[in-house]
């Protein structure tokens, strides 16, 4: 998304920021957000820019106050600041369109190191739980965010984003599982809903979760299942006993770490195969959605999930165990 310099400048007065210090950080900008970084006083801030309406500044609004109510729980999420007026999120209009912008203290730390298997640590892996587990315990006893979106809505907007009638098919089969299900508040509630491992900045021994994006009321085990589902997926033609001892590890630590600060029924575990099979049909919509040119990396990724997803294969091919 292009943002124009009276856009910037809006922000700058509220948000006490110089326009001219910022610089991108969006390596593709999606199309209704951009996200900068600049420095003052020596240290770092970011400020976010997105397309916006009465709805989605309100669910915004929710989000944010969401991620504030975790960070004073305890939680290392990002520190938004406010503006000038008190206000974390504030909407500026200009030329016919609002726009919603924010201001954070920027996260000290740095992204895992995706290639290196001596960065898969059992301490990031416990300690990724953990700060789950923190968020689903804090998250039932909040009662905000009536703005943000529900699961039904998330289901039905990548409905309406699906371009593939047989991917199609099988979204709205399981949507007719999980709507199945039901909602008890020590198993339903606010989410990150994307907590994969690229959403998490590593400083020494503390971890950092960002992008709350996408937080929408849902079933907490698919934050566990969307944890899982990304490394095993990655891992998908590598030897298969090597990738089920990688997954059994990995959720055996992982989970020791979520237990520390929250419990869910073994009712909820046994159903992690059928939010695993959620995450990659909708990971395929998303990636199929983005537009542009293609890269090696996103057909191979489509192509995989297509035939994966049309076989009805497993998302995850082995036991967890107990």
């Amino acid at each position: 998304m292009m943002v124009s310099e009276d856009v910037l400048r809006a922000g700058a007065d509220l948000f006490d920021f110089d326009p001219a210090a910022l610089r991108s950080i969006n390596a593709s900008p999606a199309p209704d957000g951009a996200v900068y970084a600049y420095e003052q006083g020596g240290q770092g801030f970011i400020v976010k820019v997105m397309l916006t309406s009465a709805e989605q500044i309100a669910a915004t609004r929710d989000k944010i106050a969401f991620v504030d109510y975790l960070r004073r729980g305890g939680v290392n999420v990002p520190d938004y600041l406010p503006s000038t007026r008190g206000e974390l999120v504030e909407k500026v209009e200009v030329e016919g369109c609002a726009y919603a912008i924010l201001k954070a203290a920027k996260a000290p730390g740095r992204q895992l190191d995706f290639g290196n298997p001596d960065a898969w640590t059992d301490w990031f892996f416990e300690t990724w739980g953990q700060i789950l587990g923190r968020i689903h315990a804090l998250s039932q006893q909040y009662d905000g965010g009536q703005h943000i979106p529900t699961r039904e809505q998330e289901h039905a907007f990548f409905t309406n984003w699906c371009s593939d009638p047989d991917v199609g098919a099988k979204w709205q089969g399981i949507g007719e599982v999980l709507r199945g299900l039901p909602q008890p508040r020590d198993a339903f509630g606010l989410t990150h809903n994307d907590p994969h491992a690229g959403n998490f900045l590593i400083d020494g021994d503390s971890l950092t979760i960002l992008d709350f994006d996408v937080c929408t009321h849902h079933w907490y085990a698919l934050d566990l299942a969307i944890a899982l589902f990304h490394p095993i997926w990655e891992r998908r033609h590598d030897d298969p006993q090597a990738v089920a001892a990688f997954g059994r590890h990995f959720w055996d630590r992982f989970m020791a770490g979520y237990t520390r600060e929250n419990r869910l029924d073994g009712f909820w575990l046994a159903q992690l195969p059928t939010f695993m099979k959620y995450r990659q049909i909708l990971f395929f919509i998303a990636l199929a959605g983005q537009g542009g040119q293609p890269h090696p990396w996103l057909t191979r990724q489509l192509a995989d999930l297509r035939e994966a997803i049309l076989a009805d294969r497993p998302a995850i091919g082995f036991e967890l165990g107990a």
